[in-house]
Order: structure tokens, then sequence, then C-alpha cells
């Protein structure tokens, strides 16, 4: 026996597809939200890519003897949502992988970073 709401949301993924929305059932129905949702998931890889990067030039100032980043300025960028890049930075470059302490202040960036509320209200 069908239930009376089954219509309803069959009608209204219907028309979000007609709307332009490939996989309705996926995507929310709120159009600003959406927009809100892609901004900020943009700020976030921004940010991840921006972390990668200056992970990998301070790696390279490293190896030639140049001026390095500051540790702060890496835990900072890691903290500002660049946490995936951080991670992903040390071990594509090997870097900073040694140091104790600096393992620990990443891994309480990651653990109180603020990506994980913007996942889940974007969830």
């Amino acid at each position: 026996m069908s239930k009376p709401w089954q219509g309803r949301i069959k009608i209204v993924r219907e028309s979000a597809a007609r709307a332009g929305y490939v996989h309705a059932s996926l995507r929310p129905l709120c159009p600003a939200r959406s927009h809100v949702n892609t901004a900020v998931l943009t700020l976030v890889l921004a940010m991840n890519v921006v972390t990668f990067l200056t992970f990998g030039y301070d790696k390279a100032c490293a190896r030639r003897g140049r001026r390095r980043v500051p540790e702060r300025t890496l835990i900072g960028l890691a903290f500002a949502t660049g946490v995936i890049g951080a991670w992903v930075g040390m071990s594509t470059f090997r870097h900073k992988t040694q140091k104790t302490s600096f393992r620990l202040s990443m891994a309480l960036a990651t653990l109180f970073n603020p990506l994980w509320p913007i996942a889940w209200w974007l969830w």
C-alpha cells in the first residue's frame, strides 16, 4: 500500500530535476543554501590548496637553507580549515614528520578545527 507522502516526494524530485538538478535527491532543494554551500566548499578547498603549497614552499626553503615559514604560520593555516592540505603536505613532502612537538600541535589543530562544524553544517 502506497503512503500519501510518497507521491508528493516524487513530484518534488521530478520538478527539481526539470529545474536543473542532476541528482535531485542528493542536493538541497533550497537554491540559496546551495549557493552558500558552494561558496563555503570553494573557500575550504582554496585554503587547503594554499596550506599544501605553503608546506611545499617551506620544505624547499629548508633544502636550500633559506629563511623558513614559521611553525606558527603552518599550524595557523592548518587550523584555518586547511587541515587536510597540511596533512597531505606533510606526507607528500615528508616535512615536519619527525618533530614530535609539531605533530602534537597538528593533532590538536586537527581535533579542534573549525572544519568539522562546517562539514557538519554542510552535511
